[in-house]
């Protein structure tokens, strides 16, 4: 996707929609290390079949009737966001613009991440009274898919062309354009963190 130039709001936004690793907050998780649990594990019960990657083998084990070791699986890597997600940096450009150009509007969370650490990292941030949605890893089908996109829109009665996506991935932008919103990459409002994405993982 290309980078469209402008940073402030687009003309008649309704909804901001945030990512949270790499864009909100950066998630210090050892993801070299779930990879390794998720590869083994994986490969234990699936074989040769088994595919690389922690979203990848959560997807596979419940597909493939694995569902309590999928469940494990999800909660050692839910743990250990959380527990990265309070101690987390944010972003505190993002913050400023949210505060300067969005301010009255209701924000979303849509994410790859534990809902629940996306929630501690909005309150870290101080942005939790203003947050109307938060959908995580497992609430919809990961991004691109945008059914997360739309559930948080119809949640508020709006449309998915008066919502923006703020993100720092491909993933992240391939969904907005496919729901018809609008995005915008985070280095364009002032931040270009390095997303350690768990999608590509």
């Amino acid at each position: 996707m290309t980078r469209a130039g402008g940073e402030g709001l687009p003309d008649g936004t309704e909804l901001v929609m945030l990512d949270l690793d790499g864009t909100l907050a950066r998630l210090d998780v050892d993801w070299a290390q779930l990879r390794k649990l998720a590869n083994e594990r994986g490969r234990a019960l699936l074989g040769a079949a088994a595919p690389v990657g922690v979203l990848a083998t959560l997807r596979a084990l419940a597909a493939r009737g694995h569902r309590a070791a999928a469940g494990e699986l999800e909660a050692v890597v839910a743990q250990r966001e959380r527990a990265a997600a309070a101690r987390c940096a944010l972003n505190a450009a993002l913050c400023a613009w949210l505060e300067r150009e969005a301010a009255g509007l209701p924000l979303a969370v849509l994410t790859l991440n534990d809902a629940a650490a996306a929630r501690t990292a909005l309150a870290r941030a101080g942005l939790e009274d203003r947050v109307v949605a938060v959908v995580g890893r497992g609430d919809a089908p990961s991004k691109p898919d945008p059914t997360g996109l739309f559930a948080i829109v119809d949640s508020v009665g709006s449309r998915p062309e008066r919502a923006l996506l703020i993100g720092d991935s491909e993933v992240d932008a391939e969904c907005a354009f496919a729901a018809g919103a609008r995005f915008r990459w985070v280095d364009e409002i002032g931040c270009a963190w390095t997303c350690g994405d768990l999608l590509r993982a």
